[in-house]
């Protein structure tokens, strides 16, 4: 299941830095260990802004377990699915140009590879998940709905072997 969940701005980016590894929350709806979490990021003033971070549960403590008050629980966040996603300047551009901005970056990643740079590789295999995304979400698909998917994919794989 994937719970979609305000985050506050200073909470993101310890999260994001990988300094805060749980998260306390309201038990107000049914979290389990293996769901994912899609935090966006929510201030006060600002609203929500387009940065999400997706994280899996690894663990929950539920309220009233360990003197934590009932209404509350501590949810575990694995690292394994710390992802930032962003279709970082996908709304000013047109769908054909997104593809191109595609290419681009799996050229850079190709490039990279060939070369055994392996800094510039990781940094351009983001590169291109993070152009992929903006192509996606021009045709209606958002981040979110692709880590949902994530788990059938590697059953998928799974199932070849």
């Amino acid at each position: 299941m994937v719970h979609q969940l305000k985050i506050l701005p200073q909470d993101y980016k310890s999260i994001k830095e990988g300094s805060k590894t749980f998260e306390l929350r309201k038990y107000d709806r049914n979290f389990n260990v293996g769901d994912i979490l899609v935090l966006r990021e929510y201030g006060d003033i600002t609203g929500y802004t387009e940065r999400e971070i997706i994280k899996q549960i690894s663990y929950v403590l539920k309220g009233g377990e360990c003197g934590l008050d009932k209404e509350f629980c501590i949810l575990g966040l694995k690292n394994t699915l710390c992802v930032e996603l962003k279709n970082t300047g996908a709304n000013e551009t047109t769908l054909i140009n997104q593809l191109r901005k595609v290419e681009e970056e799996n050229d850079e990643f190709e490039t990279a590879i060939i070369k055994n740079d392996i800094n510039n590789a990781i940094e351009e295999f983001w590169d291109k998940v993070q152009s992929s995304l903006g192509a996606l979400e021009k045709i209606g698909i958002k981040a979110d709905i692709v880590i949902e998917d994530y788990q059938k994919h590697l059953e998928k794989i799974k199932n070849k072997l």
